[in-house]
């Protein structure tokens, strides 16, 4: 096996494929324990994944309102715990 200066598409695909499926997972566990029907009816809520930094690495499909939101303030507001 040789070394790449780059990742193969292939497996890159493959990596996004699988952490599409975590927060798709996430969301549907959330639903199904949720007693709150705004949750599980109207689906008023986001789930992701964030690397130790608190960059977003996959956000569920959700409401796109929180989707915009949850980008732009998650890393502002756990970067100060992590630290």
């Amino acid at each position: 096996m040789t070394a790449h200066s780059g990742a193969d598409p292939f497996t890159t695909e493959v990596i996004s494929s699988c952490l599409v499926a975590i927060t798709g997972e996430m969301k549907v566990n959330l639903m199904r324990t949720a007693y709150n029907m705004i949750i599980y009816e109207a689906e008023d809520f986001t789930v992701g994944l964030y690397d130790a930094e608190g960059n977003t690495i996959s956000i569920g499909l959700g409401l796109p309102m929180f989707d915009v939101d949850e980008v732009s303030t998650f890393s502002e507001n756990v970067s100060p715990i992590v630290q």
